[in-house]
């Protein structure tokens, strides 16, 4: 008798705690949805009148000198689905872990582009950033942003660059296309419209 009534209270125990987490769930919501996991985010805001900014080198050194940008603690990723992967989105796609990537995809990098065409290159500022270089249009009208190895160093950063990228790009993110050049001083000519910026401000002609 006794073993009957306590087989029968650990029956109504445990129909008591299925019960109360089926309210549970009920009151919160479903814990999966139909289109679960979403493989794409979509954009729901028109960025189409962002608008370009300088950047302050001095404000971003100080900031990062004295200063604690961004947040102190680190919280659950927010971008995930419910498998806790990254969604494609118009920042990331997924490439490796979906598909096989041949080394050809792997070397190209986001784009065809082998950088500069030979011949004259119209030589104008870069538009921010920290490492030395500036800006040029080739022979064929593209732009293009040069950025400078240190002296003596040939393809110390620039090589380390290009590399990255095509990392980055097979793991999922948008990256710029980077190729390595060499050039001459004579293949460098001033644009007619090139100026830099006065340490007080205000511009001046390139020379």
């Amino acid at each position: 008798m006794l073993k009957r009534l306590s087989s029968l209270s650990a029956i109504l125990l445990l129909a008591g705690a299925l019960g109360s987490g089926q309210e549970r769930q009920e009151r919160s919501g479903p814990r999966f949805y139909s289109d679960d996991p979403i493989a794409r985010v979509l954009d729901t805001q028109d960025a189409s009148k962002v608008q370009a900014r300088e950047l302050s080198l001095t404000y971003d050194a100080l900031t990062n000198l004295f200063g604690k940008p961004g947040r102190q603690t680190v919280e659950r990723a927010a971008s995930v689905n419910t498998i806790d992967e990254v969604p494609d989105s118009s920042w990331f796609t997924n490439r490796l872990g979906t598909r096989t990537l041949t080394a050809d995809e792997l070397l190209r990098g986001p784009n065809d582009d082998r950088g500069p065409a030979p011949g004259t290159w119209r030589v104008s500022r870069k538009a921010g950033g920290a490492s030395a270089g500036f800006t040029i249009v080739d022979s064929r009208g593209r732009r293009y942003f040069v950025k400078l190895d240190p002296p003596g160093y040939p393809e110390l950063g620039s090589a380390s660059e290009v590399i990255v990228t095509r990392v980055f790009h097979a793991a999922g993110y948008n990256v710029p296309q980077a190729s390595l050049a060499t050039f001459r001083r004579e293949d460098l000519v001033i644009a007619p419209d090139a100026t830099v910026r006065l340490p007080g401000g205000g511009q001046r002609k390139m020379r």
